[in-house]
């Protein structure tokens, strides 16, 4: 296709044979503990549950006719099944990468530990109260920090992209991770700006240091009845 000059396409990328493109795929809905008393590593890293099982065959479904050359996904249990299950029987390179996980929240507790064995109800209120207003993981106690957070998930991410320069990535990892990604891209501040769909598809095109966005949350793939976040 021919492009006029100042055209709107070639910013994006589109068209361009060196450019690396990425998607980024956020886990099928895990199963969440249930019991009385919160329990930090209970949470850590539960398996999918039966919907995430179906958002997981849908997500492959939405990449089937895509050219896939590698997968990346964290180690943690519904980033990995969910990987597994939308890419069964292609023939792709396989990257599972422990610095692409969730941030560590309550890391500093040991097993058994609650954040109510050490905090006051007011100041476990008052820290939740701030991180709904700012999003920024720096409010968790117990936790990774913002900063450590997103450097160890952009150096991972940059790892794996500068690695298959041209190619197509298929990132299956955490809301966290997604937003760390596209927040640095846009140069935003918040560790949360939006919250990704279970199976959802975020999608940027990379290279040199041209970065660009392409789409943001896509989920039309998602029917309804197992449409969450």
């Amino acid at each position: 296709m021919n492009e006029p000059p100042f055209g709107v396409r070639a910013p994006f990328l589109f068209g361009h044979p060196d450019a690396t493109l990425i998607t980024l795929a956020r886990h099928g809905r895990q199963a969440y503990p249930e019991a009385d008393r919160f329990d930090p590593i209970a949470w850590a890293d539960p398996p999918l549950s039966d919907v995430g099982v179906l958002q997981a065959q849908a997500l492959g479904r939405a990449l089937a006719d895509e050219p896939i050359d590698v997968v990346a996904c964290s180690e943690l249990v519904r980033a990995r099944r969910t990987a597994e299950i939308a890419m069964a029987g292609r023939d792709v390179e396989w990257i599972i990468d422990h610095e692409l996980r969730e941030i560590d929240s309550f890391r500093s507790l040991e097993p058994g530990q609650s954040p109510a064995d050490f905090l006051s109800s007011q100041e476990w209120q008052d820290r939740q109260q701030r991180f709904h207003l700012e999003r920024r993981w720096d409010h968790m106690p117990f936790s990774e920090s913002s900063a450590d957070f997103r450097t160890r998930v952009l150096a991972a991410l940059n790892r794996v992209i500068e690695a298959h320069p041209g190619g197509r990535i298929l990132i299956v990892s955490h809301g966290g991770v997604i937003n760390a990604y596209i927040a640095d891209l846009l140069g935003l501040d918040e560790d949360l700006f939006f919250l990704p769909h279970h199976c959802s598809i975020t999608e940027a095109a990379v290279h040199a240091d041209i970065r660009r966005l392409r789409s943001i949350n896509e989920h039309r793939h998602l029917a309804p009845a197992i449409l969450t976040n």
